[in-house]
């Protein structure tokens, strides 16, 4: 009777080991398939936003155009000759009218909410 019982519990670890066997299969497979469907979700939904936001070089080819064609007009005192050079000089800044002066009050320091 001993040896009867004994083969009933190496059957039942061995039918033990393989439902749990099945089970870590099944699980691997569940995951690899969301992960590959994520995958493929994100790259579908990158692909849908790069079409819908083209980015910097769509708008800097129609800026650059405006921005060459207003920058001589709407610079004051810019030479009338020069278009290059008067849209990288500051040609509309003034220098301030008072020079500024160092103070000797301690800087005020504020952090938080407080």
């Amino acid at each position: 009777m001993a040896g009867r019982h004994q083969h009933g519990h190496a059957r039942f670890e061995r039918l033990a080991r393989h439902r749990r066997d099945a089970s870590l299969a099944r699980i691997g497979s569940v995951t690899r398939t969301a992960v590959i469907g994520s995958v493929a979700a994100m790259a579908a939904l990158g692909l849908y936003v790069a079409k819908a936001f083209p980015g910097h070089q769509h708008g800097s080819n129609s800026s650059s155009s405006s921005v060459t064609t207003t920058a001589p007009t709407t610079a004051p005192g810019a030479a009338s000759g020069s278009s290059s050079s008067s849209a990288t000089s500051p040609t509309t800044l003034s220098p301030p009218s008072t020079v500024p002066v160092q103070t000797q009050a301690p800087p005020v320091v504020s952090s938080g909410a407080s």
